[in-house]
């Protein structure tokens, strides 16, 4: 079983929503750590890093239609 949050849920509230996004632009521009143990939960399209492909994952999957981040980045 895996111990962290959903893949994308940087505040580890149980949904991915708008306060994720806000999470992964204040990690991206403002040097903001992010909130988690690991990095590999922003890493929404599962390449390794948390950049702005993975912002603008999110941003796709909440207000575009895309399909949610997967589910096993952090194994």
């Amino acid at each position: 079983m895996n111990p962290w949050p959903s893949c994308g849920d940087m505040n580890a509230d149980g949904i991915i929503n708008i306060a994720d996004l806000t999470y992964v632009i204040a990690y991206l521009y403002g040097g903001r750590a992010l909130p988690i143990p690991t990095l590999c939960i922003g890493d929404l399209n599962n390449d390794g890093v948390v950049n702005i492909a993975d912002l603008t994952y999110v941003i796709a999957y909440l207000y575009g239609g895309r399909p949610p981040p997967i589910q096993d980045c952090c194994e």
